[in-house]
């Protein structure tokens, strides 16, 4: 029996600086697709649901997008097009009226790339004062792993208000870098009404693990709904943000009619893979020898 590989995308442009290893280029990307036609099927997701996927000759690929940036509309979904090439793009719904980049793109910025440069940011976190020394590469590293952190364990008005400290200290206006922007709900219909799949990512790509039960529901639902106002059309396939694919989610997405949630746990699908919780492979840059050399190892 064939088996069948989830391969997962963020975005598709040439970025300068890649501090999440998440960007392919559009040369590259162009190269793995060719490269899939030749060796692989490149299937529908759904075809993983009813089973097809599994009654192939040869082994299968499905190809998703996690986010919905914008460079993927521009970069990506034309030439998935032109190649007839099956696609789904799981967004993050909070953003696609362009008011803000998404938080992971925020706090990036401010750690690496804030307008004004100083030695140490000052925070009050849980009612004491909290200090960030960011005077090098290491430490501001560090930087960015405790916002991450931070995140977490606040609730949206807690982060809301550090998020303002946090610009304000970077020196960062709240406008949207072009190269950081969501696709728009235009950008949504278009990919549905020439064949693509949307998918729901969550309305603010949070940890789920650490949200309560409103707080998930709250999540998973209204993204949803977004998503089929925007479409016209059912929604049903799910990525967890992070991979954080806690078991409390399982009965909040069976409620809401999801029949297919994504996990960012590297394997391969078989016929007998729970289909809430399928594992991915993730994209990086690589060169055709190396996206040649990962879906070897993984179908072996």
């Amino acid at each position: 029996m064939n088996k069948v590989v989830i391969l997962y995308y963020h975005r598709i442009n040439e970025q300068k600086t890649d501090y999440n290893l998440t960007n392919v280029s559009p040369g590259n990307f162009e190269a793995q697709m060719k490269m899939l036609l030749e060796k692989y099927d490149v299937i529908s997701i759904y075809d993983i649901y009813d089973g097809s996927a599994f009654k192939r000759d040869r082994n299968a690929v499905a190809i998703t997008f996690d986010d919905g940036y914008k460079d993927v509309f521009n970069n990506a979904v034309p030439l998935l097009e032109s190649m007839e090439i099956n696609y789904t793009c799981l967004i993050t719904t909070q953003n696609i009226w362009g008011g803000d980049e998404n938080w992971t793109d925020v706090v990036t910025r401010v750690a690496f790339e804030p307008e004004v440069f100083h030695e140490e940011c000052k925070l009050i976190i849980d009612g004491e004062q909290k200090v960030f020394m960011t005077d090098c590469l290491e430490n501001r590293v560090a930087f960015y792993r405790a916002l991450q952190q931070i995140y977490k364990t606040s609730s949206c008005e807690e982060w809301n208000e550090i998020s303002i400290k946090i610009r304000e200290w970077a020196g960062i206006r709240n406008s949207v870098r072009s190269s950081y922007r969501i696709m728009d709900i235009d950008d949504i219909k278009r990919i549905k009404e020439r064949g693509g799949i949307i998918g729901a990512h969550t309305v603010s790509h949070p940890y789920l693990s650490c949200l309560n039960e409103r707080e998930i529901e709250y999540e998973v639902s209204e993204s949803k709904k977004t998503l089929e106002k925007i479409t016209g059309e059912k929604v049903d396939i799910f990525s967890y943000p992070f991979g954080d694919a806690p078991k409390k989610v399982r009965s909040v997405l069976d409620t809401c009619g999801y029949k297919i949630a994504m996990t960012s746990n590297k394997g391969v699908v078989t016929k007998n893979s729970d289909v809430m919780y399928l594992p991915r492979i993730g994209v990086k840059d690589w060169s055709i020898h190396d996206f040649g050399n990962v879906l070897e190892d993984a179908f072996r």
